[in-house]
């Protein structure tokens, strides 16, 4: 499971490009470089944390075989606290339920429209979902900023792509 975001924290600083305007007007050899250096900057890192913290909301199931330690739980566990504290995004659950009622409550979110930012579902919601517009396409976000490994398995068959996008 992958969490994407086309727009990570870059500072949005639509001051750096006219800072160094003058420069270039001085000297255009001399400013090519600090340019060259900004525009660098002012690539998001896909990767990097948010900061800001982001908050992403999900739905989960459980059973009795999920077991946690003292303390923990679905909403405060290892894994909660590493997205958090390495990523800078709070994972949410939205609703928690035994594992033979998710399908039944997954489907009450499709049908309503309540959806999290993230979640599983099966092959008929997936269905569901795109031929109701519910999808979001990746593709592009894919192509810019995927792993040579999230490329890779993509691109092996077709159970990735619906409707021509990811």
């Amino acid at each position: 499971m992958s969490l994407v975001s086309a727009c990570a924290g870059n500072g949005n600083n639509a001051a750096s490009p006219s800072a160094s305007a003058p420069a270039s007007a001085a000297s255009p050899s001399a400013a090519s470089p600090s340019a060259s250096a900004q525009s660098e900057a002012a690539k998001p890192d896909p990767n990097a944390k948010y900061d800001p913290p982001i908050e992403v909301s999900t739905v989960r199931y459980t059973d009795s075989s999920f077991k946690f330690k003292d303390g923990e739980s679905l909403d405060n566990n290892a894994w909660t606290r590493a997205y958090e504290e390495e990523l800078g995004i709070k994972v949410k659950n939205k609703w928690i339920v035994n594992g033979d009622q998710f399908n039944q409550k997954m489907n009450l979110s499709i049908t309503s429209g309540d959806l999290p930012d993230l979640f599983m579902v099966d092959a008929k919601q997936l269905r569901e979902l795109a031929e109701g517009g519910m999808l979001e396409d990746l593709t592009q976000v894919v192509a810019d900023y995927g792993t040579d490994l999230t490329k890779e398995m993509i691109n092996r068959g077709d159970q990735c792509q619906g409707c021509g996008h990811l």
